[in-house]
C-alpha cells in the first residue's frame, strides 16, 4: 500500500499533537535520532545527485546539531532539579530515499518548534 507523502505527514502531524505526554515528553530524542541517522545515510554526494545545493544539507547538519543539544540543555535541567530525564525510545525509521527524508522534515521540524512553544511555562501548568 502507497501513501502519499501529504498523508504520512498529516498522520504524523496528528499523532503529535494529540500525543500522549510520554510521546511528547521523548520528542527532542525523536528529532536527534531522524537527523543524525539520516544525515548518516545520506552524504553530501547523495545530495547533489538528488539536485541539492551543498549548503541544504549543510543546513540539516545544522538543525541535527541543535536537536542533540535540545536534547542535552532538556536533560541537564531535568537532572538539576534532581529529575529523571526519560531514555530515547528505540526508533526505527524506514525512510531511505532521500526525497522522503527532505519531505518528512520539514514538518517534522516544524512540530518539533510547534511542541517547544506548547510546553508548560510554570509548575502549576503541569499540574
Amino acid at each position: 500500500m502507497r501513501f502519499s507523502i501529504l498523508a504520512v505527514v498529516s498522520a504524523l502531524a496528528a499523532a503529535v499533537v494529540a500525543a500522549p505526554a510520554s510521546l511528547v515528553k521523548r520528542s527532542p530524542h525523536l528529532g536527534a535520532e531522524f537527523y543524525r541517522r539520516r544525515l548518516a545515510k545520506f552524504s553530501q554526494v547523495d545530495f547533489r545527485r538528488a539536485g541539492y545545493d551543498d549548503r541544504v544539507r549543510d543546513r540539516y547538519v545544522q538543525i541535527s546539531r541543535h536537536e542533540s543539544t535540545h536534547v542535552t540543555y532538556l536533560s541537564n535541567a531535568i537532572m538539576s532539579l534532581h529529575g529523571h530525564p526519560l531514555p530515547p525510545c528505540k526508533y526505527k525509521f524506514t525512510l531511505n530515499n532521500l526525497a522522503w527524508f527532505v519531505a518528512v522534515s520539514k514538518p517534522l521540524r516544524t512540530l518539533a518548534l510547534r511542541l517547544i512553544w506548547e510546553l508548560p511555562r510554570t509548575s502549576k501548568e503541569i499540574s
